[in-house]
């Protein structure tokens, strides 16, 4: 088999899969910012206020790697050997 044939052969690009994993990555990042709208609405800041932080960040900073790491789920790397099969 020829690389040219691998490559089309795998890279298939699923397209229903990839709507999914925008729509998920899309509502963590929707979930992150509504979680900072409300550690920012609190008009008094004590301890309460600030674990509302955490989960915004885990979110948003999970959003934000799904949706750099969509675009590279079918990139194929390649190895080129000159070695012999001895």
């Amino acid at each position: 088999m020829l690389t040219q044939e691998f490559e089309q052969q795998i890279k298939r690009p699923d397209k229903i899969q990839d709507a999914l994993n925008y729509i998920l990555c899309s509502s963590m990042i929707v979930g992150g910012l509504f979680f900072f709208y409300k550690f920012f609405q609190s008009v008094k800041p004590n301890s309460e206020t600030y674990q509302v932080i955490f989960p915004a960040l885990f979110l948003l900073i999970l959003g934000g790697y799904g949706l750099w790491r969509i675009s590279k789920d079918y990139k194929i790397v390649k190895v080129l050997s000159n070695q012999t099969l001895e």
